[in-house]
């Protein structure tokens, strides 16, 4: 304390590990396919003749053979900070509050350097890495020039200042007015570097052949009895002849300079353009707050917030011509829409987010028996990640509908957040019912001690898009949205009013959409379609029955969603087929519902 100032001050050092060690893929997988079966057979029969026959293919993941040498990670973190603060009491109606903390941005160290960076401006020109020359243009390592030894720079400009302030307006002790702003840095993110970063050829390499690699080609497996033989040059161990694919096993640690590079190639790293920023958070509020008669407070406050340096992940082997092959053409001549081929993949830290928000809060503090707590809050969370991208440690992996180099690539992306509800409203209560207090013994031991307890919940939906299903804007990326030409709700769909008791199970109008044209992306914008709301009240009853001062029986009757009402997609609903326009089976029709109403008894004693 120095006169009106409380001045603190203090720092954190952690130190971090992560030790990966996952025998991924160690033994090897064969997959036998089963496409749709002719006349005479069933699937489980072609499956089993395939194996007899040793043909590996597989239609649903385009797997036929994998092998991998394991994932292993040896990860360190090293995270530190230090804080100066200043509360400083102008008066009695005033107090104001000063602080700057620094939080450098260090990156984990993987002990064994299992570390990788992609580059397209070499991929581009050609020009491989010096450490490993067999990699693919564009890939390099720690010791090629311009690459760090962790794959990325330090974030050391992280300065955090804050400020508040506290304000006595009327000087009765009844009404305040607070108010601050601060900026705070993520500088962990361990998901990312801790998930992601598992694979890194050459060293925790994997083989991947697919049975819907166009036959002849390099990447397209044998047989069982010789799975790298690719159906393509010339040998005797299968007719027409093969050239075997690269053996990748055993795979040395720590890996020769002459490691040999699978064609599937797993590629995960930083955009080096713009290297490692903390994402960074910058939050203000102010609030105003009334002491009302009968234990009442009064709350209203806008809180805002503005996210940058916030992680996407952007695809860059996107075709100007069209997507992969189909899975089942070269196994069954079916045809299936949405398959896509891209490739590889960078996180990128160029993603930025605003929320602003309206938020009322009550409460009635224990008095007569009764306590009551609402909240109401009027938001919108705006942000330009792709669509499905989400907010998770791990980052948004979901990536843009457009290229990763289009200038509207961002503006297209951008609009409410996978979270956003424009409204909700909480309120809890208790209320210890009166008892007969002049009643006899046994009649006022049964009518005391009651107590009834809820909590009330209602939101409006969260936003979606609808996507086309096929691949028209030729990029091959799988994410073109649909066309809007009319009311995507349509007549009946329970648009008035998403906070209702109406069942609703036809939630969008068909009619109203269309897949997009030829080298379009669609024209329905991010979150301008939404799901319905919810609402929900669960309830309780207890009863407290003393027989000493040491023994209780507590007596509970608790009902969750106590008025079984319907709740039609809340937020853990998957949207994938209910998205999709095309094929479209349950396009619009809404098949999920949160859990219906639960009841539970139950008796506790404490002693």
């Amino acid at each position: 304390m120095v006169a009106k100032h409380d001045l603190r001050f203090g720092g954190v050092i952690e130190r971090s590990r992560v030790d990966l060690n996952n025998l991924f893929f160690q033994p090897a997988e064969f997959s036998f396919c089963n496409p749709t079966p002719g006349p005479g057979q069933t699937a489980s029969q072609i499956v089993f003749n395939n194996f007899l026959a040793g043909i590996l293919c597989d239609y649903t993941s385009n797997v036929a053979f994998r092998q991998g040498a394991g994932e292993f990670k040896n990860n360190r973190g090293l995270f530190s900070g230090v804080y100066f603060q200043d509360n400083y009491k102008v008066n009695r109606r005033l107090a104001v509050t000063f602080g700057l903390r620094y939080e450098p941005a260090l990156p984990w160290r993987e002990i064994k350097g299992r570390v990788e960076q992609f580059r397209l401006s070499g991929l581009m020109a050609g020009v491989h890495s010096t450490q490993f020359p067999n990699a693919p243009a564009g890939v390099y390592f720690p010791g090629d020039p311009g690459v760090p030894e962790n794959g990325v720079e330090a974030s050391l400009k992280n300065f955090a200042p804050r400020a508040g302030f506290a304000l006595d307006l009327f000087g009765d002790g009844k009404t305040s007015l607070r108010g601050g702003a601060g900026i705070f840095y993520d500088t962990r993110i361990p998901g990312i570097i801790n998930n992601r970063f598992v694979d890194v050829t050459p060293f925790s390499p994997q083989l991947i052949l697919s049975s819907a690699t166009t036959a002849g080609s390099a990447g397209r497996p044998g047989t069982f009895s010789d799975p790298l033989c690719t159906q393509s040059g010339t040998s005797s161990k299968v007719p027409g002849g093969c050239a075997p694919a690269a053996n990748l096993f055993p795979a040395p640690f720590p890996p020769p300079s002459s490691a040999t590079f699978a064609l599937n190639l797993l590629v995960v790293s930083w955009d080096p353009a713009h290297s490692y920023q903390a994402p960074t958070l910058y939050n203000w509020n102010l609030a105003i707050e009334r002491q009302l008669p009968s234990s009442i407070l009064m709350r209203a406050a806008y809180v805002g917030s503005h996210g940058s340096h916030l992680k996407e992940t952007l695809a860059f082997n996107v075709s100007p011509v069209g997507g992969g092959t189909p899975r089942l053409n070269a196994i069954a001549g079916t045809n299936v829409f949405g398959t896509t081929n891209n490739g590889p993949t960078q996180d990128a830290q160029d993603v930025n987010s605003n929320y602003h928000s309206l938020q009322l809060s009550a409460e009635k503090r224990m008095s007569h028996g009764l306590t009551i707590l609402g909240n109401y809050t009027w938001s919108k969370s705006i942000d330009d990640l792709p669509n499905g991208g989400g907010v998770a440690d791990v980052g948004a992996d979901t990536v843009s509908a457009r290229p990763w180099d289009d200038p509207l690539r961002h503006p297209f992306d951008r609009g409410p957040s996978d979270f956003d509800h424009t409204h909700r409203f909480v309120a809890s209560y208790v209320w210890q019912l009166p008892g007969l207090s002049r009643a006899n013994g046994l009649l006022r031991q049964a009518f005391i001690g009651w107590e009834l307890g809820g909590v009330v919940s209602a939101q409006t939906g969260r936003p979606f898009i609808v996507v086309s299903g096929v691949n028209s804007s030729g990029t091959g990326i799988g994410q073109d949205r649909a066309n809007l030409i009319g009311d995507p709700y349509g007549p009946g769909a329970c648009v008035a009013d998403k906070i209702t008791t109406v069942s609703c199970v036809d939630w969008l109008n068909r009619a109203s959409f269309q897949a997009n044209g030829t080298g379009t992306f669609g024209n329905i914008g991010k979150g301008s379609i939404r799901l319905p709301g919810s609402f929900t009240w669960d309830m309780g009853l207890s009863k407290n029955f003393s027989f000493t001062e040491r023994w209780k029986l507590q007596f509970r009757a608790e009902f969750f969603n106590a008025f079984n009402r319907a709740n039609f997609m809340d937020d853990s609903a998957s949207l994938t087929n209910f998205q999709k326009l095309i094929p479209g089976s349950n396009f619009g029709a809404i098949q999920q519902a949160a859990e219906p109403r639960i009841g539970q008894l139950a008796l506790k004693l404490f002693f």
